[in-house]
């Protein structure tokens, strides 16, 4: 119903509702459009934004000791986390700060826990910083493995909205 609520708005040139996971379907599907555009749809494009959730970026998280985590599920553990990047008292560490970034900005490659999943997945080359790092390196202890439950996640809003994009470009919407 959210899909069909988004597709009448189009249609009758009113603001959607803002659902961030759809809106990053849409842009996904962009994406990969100009990757097929522009024949670039066997390379994997690796541009992980540092400004989002988790990086201490665009925020923070305060544990009850002053401490300072880039991600607010991470101020529960000791100080040799990856995410523990200073405290009230000294201020943001740069150095650990930035170990933390580079991390995350690095050329790995996202992959699903289920690597087969990756073979003949439509969102291959557009996921590449679709899921949130702090969980990945929690339950994989690699910040860039999806959980299968992810993967399928990301499918299922790309084929809800492939039809919608579908349906506005051969409406010239």
């Amino acid at each position: 119903m959210i899909y069909s609520y988004i597709l009448a708005s189009f249609i009758e040139n009113k603001k959607p509702i803002n659902f961030s996971s759809i809106n990053k379907t849409f842009t996904q599907i962009l994406q990969r459009d100009l990757q097929v555009y522009n024949k670039e749809f066997n390379h994997i494009s690796i541009e992980r934004s540092p400004y989002r959730c988790g990086l201490g970026t665009t925020s923070a998280a305060f544990g009850y000791d002053g401490k300072i985590y880039g991600c607010q599920e991470q101020n529960s553990y000791e100080n040799n986390s990856l995410f523990y990047i200073g405290d009230i008292f000294n201020g943001i560490d740069k150095n650990k700060h930035y170990q933390l970034l580079k991390k995350y900005t690095s050329q790995a490659i996202q992959k699903c826990e289920n690597e087969e999943e990756c073979n003949n997945c439509p969102l291959r080359y557009t996921c590449q910083d679709s899921c949130c790092p702090s969980v990945n390196l929690d339950i994989f202890n690699d910040m860039f493995c999806h959980s299968i439950v992810d993967c399928q996640w990301q499918k299922m809003l790309f084929f809800n909205a492939l039809p919608i994009m579908n349906i506005l470009v051969l409406n010239d919407n």
